[in-house]
């Protein structure tokens, strides 16, 4: 069960955040593939993608089945920019530390009782 799950999420990201979903456009490209075989008997395969990805974009009468094609249109964008402050636009805030009383004393042993505290973390108990 978690192998399926683990699949299914992959394919779910590979599909949604990257090109990947151009592949499951194959099917387009053979079927046109095919379509242009039987106009010109003599076209190969490296004919076909010649004439649908190199050079500029030709408005002909089989343009929008052109644009079925994998890898023709970019609908898939996803951008992740992060947005910076400049410096000079963070507000800078100036506290004044306390004076230490003594450069050793880190600790003040008489307010380290936390016996108060401890019935926060207790659980409620029946009358």
């Amino acid at each position: 069960m978690r192998r399926l799950a683990a699949i299914s999420l992959l394919f779910v990201f590979l599909t949604s955040n990257t090109e990947f979903h151009e592949l499951m456009k194959l099917g387009a490209f053979v079927s046109h593939y095919a379509e242009h075989k039987v106009e010109d008997p003599g076209l190969s395969l490296s004919g076909f993608i010649r004439i649908h990805y190199e050079g500029e974009v030709k408005y002909d009468e089989d343009y929008s089945r052109d644009m079925q094609l994998p890898f023709k249109t970019a609908d898939c964008v996803s951008l992740v920019a992060p947005c910076t402050l400049p410096v000079s636009c963070l507000p800078v805030l100036h506290c004044p530390l306390p004076a230490a009383k003594c450069a050793r004393n880190f600790f003040d042993r008489t307010a380290s009782s936390l016996s108060g505290c401890t019935d926060i973390w207790e659980p409620p108990k029946s009358a």
